[in-house]
């Protein structure tokens, strides 16, 4: 091939440099600029757009009363610790305004509020008809004793870690079939509940454990009348 001979590139009329003499392989077809352009053109044509959002919540442009299924926004309170807050405004019949992550917000991470006049605990009568559950219950010991761990242990004197069902009634309940307190006895009676270290409430649990489940330990409860007012074992 003469180095005088010119060439142009197929895409457009731009002249191509002359081929050097003893190099091997075919001639080029396409200038630099025109090479660059069929790459980019393959490579948008392979790629997969993965779905991602293009902003972050945060920098979303959400405006007070945009709503996010039974809430609506009120107000944008700024950040606190990295994190968007705002007030929010549950559709519910009393209205309830609570602060929110926005980005927990927006993600529908959250729940409408916790204002349980208005939405009732959804523990509360899920099974066995208005039995209450096994956890509400041990909210509701919570609410009258105050933390475990501010207590010392019934046994050993160290500092506590739960409380600790009694076994003190023959009256107990058993978790439902299904969920995680599957089998496990409790006792709807707040006084049935002591603070226990970790170890402590294992032992007395698996001396519990060791009887069957219907029956009852006479002598968890021979402890518990023991160990209690008159009136309270009269009420358990």
């Amino acid at each position: 091939m003469s180095t005088t001979q010119e060439r142009t590139c197929e895409t457009c009329p731009a002249l191509l440099p002359p081929r050097r003499s003893g190099v091997r392989g075919p001639a080029p077809r396409f200038c630099d600029d025109c090479k660059r352009l069929r790459h980019n053109d393959r490579s948008k044509a392979q790629y997969t757009r993965k779905g991602y959002p293009k902003s972050r919540p945060e920098a979303r442009k959400h405006k007070p009363g945009d709503t996010f299924g039974s809430l609506s926004l009120v107000e944008r309170l700024g950040k606190r610790n990295g994190s968007q807050w705002v007030t929010a405004e549950c559709a519910c019949p009393g209205r309830t305004v609570k602060e929110y992550n926005l980005s927990n917000l927006v993600n529908g991470v959250t729940v409408n509020c916790a204002d349980r006049e208005h939405h009732a605990d959804p523990r509360a009568g899920r099974f066995q008809g208005d039995v209450p559950a096994y956890g509400t219950v041990h909210h509701w010991v919570a609410a009258k004793k105050g933390r475990a761990k501010d207590r010392l242990c019934l046994f050993c004197g160290a500092p506590a870690v739960h409380w600790a069902y009694l076994h003190g009634t023959p009256d107990q309940l058993l978790g439902p079939e299904g969920t995680r307190e599957d089998g496990m006895p409790y006792a709807v009676d707040v006084e049935q509940y002591e603070p226990m270290c970790r170890s402590c409430h294992r032992r007395w649990d698996n001396a519990r454990a060791s009887l069957p489940a219907q029956r009852v330990s006479l002598a968890h409860v021979a402890f518990f009348l023991a160990t209690h007012r008159v009136e309270d074992a009269e009420a358990a």
